[in-house]
């Protein structure tokens, strides 16, 4: 009795830890595939250029933040037809993100602190309010588009 039970026991823990195994490869192959590449783009074609021209470095970042908001706004507004700016605001909203963490980071000398505001903030709050955002405002347009 006591060993089928250890058995179960550890049947279940081994199923848990492989699908937690299984979205960590998913979350880390899509930052690869679809992320990085971006990411390294911004950095190329933005941030250095800035950087060469003589442009502080936290200045050069905010273009960067700012260009990737213009395009994150495009990649939303073309399809739907309408501009609301919802996720540009999204993108910028990110800048006071990053020096409010890294200030509470400081002041209480834990990473956990960072990790925290990002999956509260951005992941569980930002992300799905930008996008109920958008929802809202598709549907409640009326005879904009044919």
């Amino acid at each position: 009795m006591i060993v089928s039970d250890v058995s179960l026991i550890l049947d279940q823990e081994t199923k848990v830890l492989l699908r937690q195994t299984k979205l960590n490869n998913f979350f880390h192959s899509a930052f690869l595939k679809c992320l990085l590449p971006v990411h390294k783009w911004m950095v190329r074609h933005v941030y250095f250029p800035c950087i060469r021209f003589g442009i502080p470095k936290g200045a050069s970042a905010l273009i960067a933040f700012l260009v990737s908001a213009v395009f994150h706004e495009l990649c939303i507004a073309v399809p739907c037809r309408m501009f609301k700016m919802w996720a540009f605001i999204g993108i910028m909203f990110q800048v006071p993100l990053v020096l409010i963490t890294n200030y509470l980071q400081n002041k209480y000398r834990n990473s956990m602190v960072g990790n925290m505001i990002f999956w509260f903030i951005f992941c569980i709050l930002g992300q799905p309010m930008c996008v109920l955002l958008y929802y809202h405002d598709l549907m409640n347009r009326k005879g904009e588009i044919d």
